[in-house]
């Protein structure tokens, strides 16, 4: 099924949000991510980074249930700092968080987190409200600095690529 751009009669902004609509119907997960830098004065182990890690994705799931999301599609973060990375994964809260680990053994006070979550059940604003919170229990958790480098909760965007013009 193609969808042009303003076939229907309706206005640019209905065919859009109904266009959305039939999107996510077919695949029913809601999305989001996020870029974030985190801080901490005192500096963040690698020990810590890890259990940081696991609450992130652990919190913003759980919190994703709480909004009436079923099953999890993926979530996952990936932690960029200059004594290396570490990757986190959760598609299932019982297994819990799978951690890889590239950080060496010392300490670093900042690191970029780029955080994706696909749940089912739940719309893409649910998923990002559901995200945020999860996101600000666990940063005032780890008493960490949060600066959000950027939110890619745009609907613009998010239809976008299905829209022929």
């Amino acid at each position: 099924m193609v969808v042009v751009r303003g076939a229907s009669g309706m206005s640019e902004d209905d065919d859009d949000t109904l266009h959305l609509e039939l999107h996510r119907a077919a695949d029913e997960l809601g999305k989001f991510a996020a870029r974030l830098k985190i801080h901490r004065s005192n500096g963040i182990t690698p020990a810590y980074a890890k259990e940081f890690m696991d609450s992130l994705l652990t919190n913003v799931t759980k919190e994703c249930f709480k909004d009436g999301a079923d099953l999890i599609g993926h979530v996952k973060a990936f932690m960029l700092t200059e004594t290396g990375t570490l990757m986190a994964s959760l598609v299932d809260l019982k297994v819990g968080v799978q951690l890889t680990s590239g950080l060496d053994d010392n300490v670093f006070k900042e690191a970029e987190v780029t955080l994706h979550v696909i749940v089912h059940g739940i719309w893409d604003d649910k998923v990002k409200e559901a995200s945020r919170r999860g996101i600000n229990k666990t940063i005032k958790k780890f008493n960490l600095d949060l600066e959000v480098i950027q939110d890619y909760f745009e609907t613009e965007k998010s239809i976008e690529h299905h829209i022929k013009k």
